[in-house]
């Protein structure tokens, strides 16, 4: 690939020379909708990138070193690499105006593959149940990831910009299967780690589903949270958090309301207040009172008198 500091982005968009940038550009089209920009500067000077246009596609930005500082629309992307390089999957589904930044001595070195939705609709052709992040359709729009950049990705890109084939059939293909794999990684990792979290989901929901039949069986009326999340082999803060996520309401909240139930039929069965309240662990019958009333809109006399209408 040609190396120059004054270039066109894989995108369409000019790209000047700036006083403040000195190094590399280098950008290859490999074919329908697929393309790459790898660049390498050292930033000589804080530099504002006003009205960049960024054309609908998605962007696999592999941050490598220095400061990533990008705006669009109304999303903005702030990574700086202290330890480790960053990935950034960032789908754009309609054309959309941003801005870019270069810090002062914050030498970037950045890779960025570039798909467009042709390309993607290709690749998912005749695919059914396609994972949702996939695509830059409209929900999709800037819904921005982070991935991890691994070992593999990096040898990749190393391949990338050293390949250079004096056939240029050859040098075409090897770029574009080098991209396509780099492609596929991105789409492995992210594939992995949505199951992880469906997964992690779906076994919360256990958890709490578990929690929920405990509580309306009375046997954990007296227990504490620690307990409770022994029980359901957790930890007490993430059985706090997905009870929460998934009814709306403390556990203790609910375990308050699945006691009053209890109370209600016992009146309805004929019991009398006392054992009602005793079943919903109060002490007083004031309180219980004031509690029930709360809960029903009517006292647990009212229930009584109402069972004999």
């Amino acid at each position: 690939m040609n190396q120059t500091s004054a270039t066109k982005n894989a995108h369409g968009a000019s790209w000047l020379n700036y006083p403040e940038l000195d190094g590399q550009a280098q950008v290859a089209h490999l074919g329908r909708g697929l393309s790459i920009k790898s660049t390498q500067w050292k930033v000589n000077g804080n530099l504002h990138i006003r009205n960049v246009r960024f054309h609908p596609g998605l962007r696999l930005v592999f941050l490598l070193s220095g400061y990533e500082h990008l705006r669009i629309g109304n999303s903005k992307i702030e990574e700086k690499i202290t330890d480790s390089p960053v990935g950034i999957w960032l789908p754009v589904g309609d054309k959309s105006m941003g801005e870019k930044f270069f810090v002062r001595e914050e030498n970037q070195d950045e890779f960025i593959l570039f798909i467009s939705q042709e390309r993607l609709d290709l690749i998912a052709e005749n695919i059914y149940s396609l994972p949702p992040w996939f695509g830059t359709k409209a929900q999709n729009h800037l819904a921005i990831q982070k991935f991890q950049v691994t070992s593999q990705m990096l040898h990749l890109i190393k391949t990338f910009r050293e390949t250079s084939n004096v056939n240029p059939l050859m040098n075409r293909l090897e770029h574009e299967a080098l991209a396509l794999h780099l492609f596929q990684d991105v789409c492995h990792d992210l594939s992995a780690a949505y199951d992880k979290r469906i997964f992690v989901k779906h076994e919360a929901k256990a958890k709490v589903d578990d929690l929920v039949l405990l509580l309306k069986s009375g046997k954990a009326d007296n227990w504490s949270l620690k307990e409770m999340a022994q029980f359901c082999k957790t930890n007490v803060t993430s059985l706090q958090r997905h009870f929460q996520q998934i009814h709306g309401t403390s556990i203790w909240h609910y375990l308050r309301k699945v006691k009053l139930q209890r109370a209600h039929r016992i009146l309805l069965l004929g019991g009398t207040v006392s054992q009602a309240a005793d079943e919903a662990g109060y002490q007083h019958l004031e309180s219980f009172t004031k509690a029930f009333k709360q809960f029903y809109g009517c006292t647990p006399r009212e229930v009584k008198h109402l069972r004999w209408v």
